[in-house]
């Protein structure tokens, strides 16, 4: 039985398409890959250009890390680091065990054919514990002779799937799952 669920589960993973974006386009936040089972990656604020940061009036405070929050916990405790390597940005964490574990990486480049490449860049993350949630700001840019179909932009990422703070006080005060916050 437990061969069955495994085998049916592989292949539901491998029928399922990839969505990450292909050489000669922006590498976005569907370019994440994670280690950590039940996490996924989505557009939170869309790409604008980087000149747009260069205003003092400009209101685009996430994405130019004008306000942008340093908090690296989660609810259950892990504390999350960036570790920069040459060929990807990778998101760590250290469990309240004391396990350290890689949760995403993100390739800092990827050929796009006659010496252009995609690059990509972690500037800053934020871990939202109440929503289980990581904010991530991306910049990303061709690199390169051109012409290009894209230019250099700032995104913010939402990764989603950690385990958010509700379910943490229901878990630590014994208390049944699907009581909401709407309950009479």
């Amino acid at each position: 039985m437990n061969r069955a669920i495994l085998l049916a589960t592989t292949l539901m993973m491998l029928a399922t398409p990839a969505v990450a974006s292909e050489p000669g386009q922006r590498l976005t936040c569907s370019d994440f890959v994670f280690t950590v089972a039940g996490l996924s990656a989505e557009s939170f604020v869309p790409v604008i250009s980087p000149d747009t940061c260069r205003a003092d009036e400009s209101n685009d405070f996430l994405q130019c890390g004008r306000s942008f929050p340093t908090a690296r916990l989660d609810a259950d405790g892990s504390a999350y680091a960036q570790q920069v390597l040459v060929e990807r940005r990778e998101l760590w964490r250290t469990r309240a065990d004391g396990q350290a574990e890689l949760v995403a990486h993100l390739p800092t480049y990827r050929p796009a054919g006659d010496g252009r490449y995609d690059t990509a860049l972690l500037l800053d993350f934020y871990v939202d514990p109440v929503r289980g949630s990581i904010y991530v700001r991306l910049a990303t840019g061709p690199a390169g002779p051109g012409p290009w179909a894209y230019a250099d932009g700032l995104e913010v990422c939402r990764i989603t799937g950690l385990v958010p703070m509700v379910d943490v006080i229901r878990r630590q005060l014994h208390l049944p799952p699907g009581l909401l916050r709407d309950s009479p």
